[in-house]
């Protein structure tokens, strides 16, 4: 395959120890780095100031990280996680987990705050969009020993973090990267409450059925693929790439080392190729052709 055409639609370059691109990632055709936290949008920002042309860069917040938000003007910390972790509920292990770690748990932030910075480098970049957003069912707090607990963000608060996120998008006709793991009909209230369907469901999981469901009510929204995640179950990714539009269909790395970015992206092509029956120099063309209308 032809380097120059192939297109990495969601990757963590930042997330490397080393934030740059070699000379074989550099000659793709794009990638969009996603920002996921506070400390990396900046990251984000500068591996666009080198590679401004091959390099897409997103700005947002990812769902793991949807617990330090607030949209509560002076709630306390301890109010504040409650509220999240017990969604009304009393349960006491949850209770004593929430105590146990209280102190290592950052003040909460209100979100609005980190909306305008999003917002900031959306007006001063034409090229800049929103990402990774969106809503996670399996994700949990990891304790101080590094074990996972019972603590989990309320499914209306992460779905809040997202629409606010998709709202800015819509406002400057931003593409949105959006991950969602075990939450299809979430998603799905996503898109519906956000108006919007300049949408990428990345690494997308929700099946066939689900894909077939977002494709009927939401033509706009396109559909990734990545080796990295999907093929986790090759039976479910096969079943999606076959009920999936060409027109709509993205491939993407989901990876941090930018080295793996290429090779991760012909792998999936050759899936989407075999399970279509088309030669993988169409399938870059559909999803070359698919990026370029999206932007």
């Amino acid at each position: 395959m032809d380097i120059g055409m192939l297109v990495d639609t969601h990757c963590h370059p930042t997330d490397s120890s080393v934030v740059n691109l070699s000379k074989s990632t550099a000659s793709m055709y794009a990638i969009c780095a996603m920002s996921t936290h506070i400390e990396d949008q900046i990251k984000v920002e500068e591996l666009h100031g080198v590679h401004p042309d091959v390099v897409r860069p997103y700005y947002g917040f990812h769902p793991w990280w949807s617990h330090i938000y607030t949209f509560t003007e002076g709630i306390g910390k301890k109010e504040h996680y409650e509220a999240l972790f017990l969604n009304g509920k009393k349960e006491d292990i949850k209770l004593q987990q929430i105590d146990a770690l209280l102190d290592a748990l950052p003040s909460p932030i209100h979100f609005q705050i980190l909306l305008d910075d999003v917002e900031r480098r959306l007006q001063r970049n034409a090229r800049a969009q929103v990402g990774e957003v969106g809503i996670d069912k399996v994700f949990r707090v990891k304790g101080k020993d590094g074990k996972l607990t019972l603590l989990q963000t309320s499914i209306e608060h992460q779905k809040r973090v997202a629409v606010e996120q998709i709202k800015l998008a819509k406002k400057y006709n931003r593409v949105v990267s959006m991950h969602s793991v075990s939450a299809t009909q979430g998603s799905m209230d996503i898109i519906r409450d956000a108006a919007y369907q300049k949408i990428v469901l990345h690494s997308c999981g929700i099946g066939k059925n689900g894909i077939d469901y977002c494709q009927r009510q939401f033509p706009g929204v396109h559909i990734g693929f990545s080796t990295a995640i999907n093929t986790r179950s090759m039976k479910v990714l096969e079943d999606s790439i076959a009920v999936t539009r060409l027109d709509r269909i993205l491939s993407e790395s989901d990876l941090p080392v930018e080295t793996e970015y290429a090779n991760a992206v012909e792998s999936i092509v050759e899936i989407i190729a075999r399970v279509k029956n088309k030669s993988r120099s169409e399938i870059v063309h559909y999803i070359k052709s698919n990026f370029d209308k999206l932007f």
